[in-house]
């Protein structure tokens, strides 16, 4: 392929991304307070006739709950940067669409304020928790495996990074022409095949969001219908569940397929109207939820495989 014709094939769409969406990293860094201890292994593992790496003995420094709220935190924030998120390489670096990054960088801001304010707290209790260990690990205490007050803050961070989709483009290198011709048309085939991965995620998202909710509507049971107890509860979650979704699939659209914009609107309109509560109320509101979901997720199925 000359290199004319990669601009002319290429340029318009790798514009259109570039100016739609950017790559994003979260990186949550936490002091684990685990060490392999490697004279119990050893004690073990001759104890009972191993060899030496048969096991480990993994001993934990500080008391869990001092690290709890933190872990909590960085995972929740994880699962959010997850959730506003599409794939794009095996890195970690995932593609924000613009349409969603007010709503991503307001979350993250809110989590890594959490974060600071959690590993604060933590670095104020270190110095008691150190004291604490000869005690809570007994023989198993090394002062050795603990950081000192003063650079205990380091082994913490949250860092959010933002970068452009690479733009073949703005590929210069001193080479011969017909190469960089072909670099250029590489990294624009991989590009289309991340986008095209992003359709198939993006359906993905859809068809488990609404088998989630046929399953939770189908199997609710009224006080009537048992005789009893109510059955198969369900909160709002379910519908909030399919809203978020439907609110984040325009911005996930980055190719603007029109099947995923005529399901979105589907949802919207046709699920997302009635609370659960108004869902359990009513038997006939909640088959009709579950034959729209039904119906939909069979043009999931007929539009993705």
């Amino acid at each position: 392929m000359s290199l004319a014709m990669v601009h002319s094939v290429t340029t318009p769409a790798a514009h259109t991304i570039a100016s739609r969406a950017m790559l994003c990293s979260v990186n949550v860094r936490q002091w684990t307070a685990r060490k392999i201890d490697k004279k119990a292994t050893r004690e073990v593992t001759e104890a009972n006739g191993a060899s030496y790496d048969a096991a480990r003995v993994n001993k934990l420094l500080v008391a869990k709950e001092s690290l709890a709220e933190m872990v909590a935190i960085a995972g929740a924030a994880r699962a959010a940067h997850l959730a506003m998120t599409l794939p794009w390489l095996d890195d970690g670096t995932r593609i924000l669409p613009a349409m969603v990054f007010q709503r991503h960088t307001t979350t993250m801001r809110n989590y890594r304020e959490r974060f600071e304010a959690s590993v604060s707290a933590f670095c104020a209790a270190y110095p008691a928790l150190v004291a604490d260990a000869p005690r809570s690990l007994q023989g198993l205490y090394n002062p050795a495996d603990y950081p000192s007050v003063d650079n205990i803050r380091a082994r913490f961070g949250f860092r959010v990074s933002f970068s452009p989709l690479p733009d073949s483009n703005d590929f210069r290198v001193d080479m011969d022409s017909d190469v960089v011709a072909q670099i250029r048309a590489d990294m624009e085939r991989e590009r289309a095949d991340v986008l095209g991965s992003t359709v198939t995620l993006t359906a993905e998202r859809m068809r488990e969001t609404l088998e989630s909710m046929v399953t939770r509507l189908s199997g609710y049971r009224t006080r009537e219908e048992t005789g009893g107890r109510a059955e198969g509860a369900f909160h709002e979650s379910v519908v909030n569940s399919v809203r978020e979704l439907v609110e984040l699939l325009p911005a996930f659209n980055l190719t603007d397929d029109s099947r995923i914009t005529d399901l979105t609107e589907r949802m919207k309109a046709e699920l997302c109207g009635h609370s659960a509560a108004e869902l359990k109320e009513s038997a006939d509101l909640r088959k009709d939820t579950i034959k729209a979901a039904d119906d939909i997720l069979a043009k999931v199925g007929s539009f993705f495989g």
